[in-house]
């Protein structure tokens, strides 16, 4: 991504546009667990039911994670180091599980307090999971917000019949 998105600013460079102006934004599929065969069966498994096609073809054209809270720290941390500035994590399965590693993960970057955050343009990293409507709102070095966007028993229910 880092090589990607020098690419884009240089472009935007070359074509008179302010790079400063882009948004570098992310979207990144993950199954974080301690046991990392585990985990990336997880991703696998969810990438090939998603997508209908082989999680190795997909993993060439995909950012996947799949290993302990540690790596995963690292691994976002690379993005943000490079210039992401918005992120959606999309997990594998065990989507508040995963919300509330995302959290220990954040606090552990130094990326803020659990607090209510506000609206751009403080270029907040964004994570979600489409299927259970939870996410998470977040800017480095300021706040993290909770943002609910369907109920737990609308989950429980699209969860059943998978």
């Amino acid at each position: 991504w880092d090589d990607q998105w020098t690419g884009v600013k240089d472009s935007a460079r070359e074509a008179g546009r302010n790079p400063d102006d882009l948004v570098g934004a992310v979207y990144l599929t993950l199954a974080i667990n301690d046991d990392a065969a585990k985990a990336q069966q997880q991703v696998d498994t969810f990438m090939e039911e998603y997508y209908g096609a082989s999680a190795k073809v997909l993993a060439k054209h995909q950012a996947t994670y799949a290993g302990g809270a540690a790596g995963c720290a690292e691994w976002l941390k690379g993005y943000a180091d490079a210039g992401a500035t918005h992120m959606v994590l999309r997990f594998a399965g065990e989507h508040e599980r995963h919300m509330d590693i995302i959290a220990e993960i954040r606090a552990s970057l130094g990326w803020g307090a659990l607090v209510s955050c506000g609206p751009l343009p403080c270029k907040p990293l964004f994570i979600e999971h489409r299927f259970s409507g939870s996410s998470l709102s977040f800017c480095p070095g300021s706040a993290l917000a909770w943002v609910a966007g369907k109920s737990r028993a609308r989950h429980r229910r699209r969860t059943s019949m998978s």
